[in-house]
């Protein structure tokens, strides 16, 4: 998904660029908002990859929860299981 998104921002850069030369700019004042256009794709790309690794943390914070809600339900049923031998064996009696 990042690269998809930094493809499209950098075909969306190239394409504007040759219309601002269609439009007759000079060619420093092009390189010069190109130069910006770069700064913000740097920046777009900053908060992606600490958006990604939010939500890899997100995903591992998930997972240990499932991990845990996994025990508890192996335990809750080791513990069901015992509380029908204990009954089984009060009714035997």
């Amino acid at each position: 998904m990042k690269h998809k998104l930094i493809n499209n921002m950098v075909n969306k850069i190239k394409t504007r660029k040759i219309h601002i030369i269609l439009e007759g700019y000079n060619i420093e004042e092009v390189d010069e908002i190109f130069i910006n256009l770069n700064q913000e794709l740097s920046l777009l790309d900053s908060e992606i990859a600490q958006k990604d690794l939010l939500i890899q943390k997100q995903t591992q914070k998930i997972q240990d929860m499932q991990t845990k809600i996994n025990t508890l339900e192996f335990e809750k049923n080791e513990l069901k299981t015992k509380l029908q031998i204990t009954q089984k064996d009060t009714n035997a009696r």
